[in-house]
């Protein structure tokens, strides 16, 4: 059970006002217009942002960890990704740093494993400073991957993605949903968002408009009151516009 009680503020101005919700595993999409606050919300769940309230996963209270301690629960990837002049390899295994100091042959393994099934084996000995955006991206995805953490967060992850990778990381998350992790989406695409969505969270004026599950949101219309958009369906997918 993931549950989360908080406000923020920039300076003076709130962002975030009592925003409640809790989440039992699966695919959650957060949703809401531009500057709404979606991205302060996960900064804050992470423990990067200063927050009132409280952020509790399975019973424990996590406000206040140290942050190598929040590391071993909470994985998130950002939307501004960092450009370290370091092998891909290198940054990969990062994912392992809350948990070891030297990472043992089984570690390495699956920092390659990971690689290997985000097809990015290729870009082992590649600096990250020298990589497109897709494959920092990629590169990053997979340290969060080796993270393994129960909590993932993901900020606009397919921002720099190509269609066929989209597949592979749909069907990642779908894996980490089907071993009890429960993952946060945040997407500016609605279709993307909700293509691989469990549940659903509108975020709106500071605070969770609406929280339910997928066919939910689809059933009471959510997307195009909130977004103004239309529906559409294509071969069984729904897609927004």
């Amino acid at each position: 059970m993931f549950e989360v009680s908080l406000s923020a503020s920039y300076g003076k101005r709130k962002i975030l006002d009592g925003v409640q919700f809790s989440l039992t595993g699966g695919i959650t999409a957060l949703l809401g217009r531009n500057g709404c606050g979606k991205s302060t919300l996960l900064n804050c769940i992470a423990g990067v942002l200063p927050y009132t309230g409280s952020v509790k996963l399975n019973g424990d209270v996590l406000d206040g960890l140290p942050a190598r301690e929040r590391a071993k629960r909470i994985g998130i990837l950002p939307q501004i990704l960092p450009s370290p002049d370091l092998p891909a390899e290198e940054v990969v295994s990062f994912g392992r740093s809350p948990f070891s100091t030297r990472l043992s042959k089984d570690e390495k393994e699956n920092v390659l494993s990971v690689m290997q099934k985000l097809g990015i084996e290729a870009l082992r000995e590649r600096r990250v400073s020298t990589l497109s955006g897709g494959e920092r991206q990629k590169v990053f995805f997979a340290m969060l991957l080796v993270q393994d953490t129960p909590l993932v967060l993901l900020d606009e992850p397919t921002t720099y993605m190509d269609l066929p990778f989209k597949s592979v990381f749909f069907d990642v998350l779908k894996e980490l949903a089907g071993k009890g992790k429960t993952v946060i989406l945040v997407s500016h695409d609605l279709s993307d968002g909700m293509q691989a969505a469990d549940h659903v969270l509108l975020l709106e004026d500071g605070g969770i408009s609406f929280a339910g599950t997928r066919a939910e949101c689809l059933e009471g219309e959510v997307v195009e009151r909130a977004f103004g958009a239309r529906r559409y369906t294509a071969e069984g997918v729904v897609l927004f516009r």
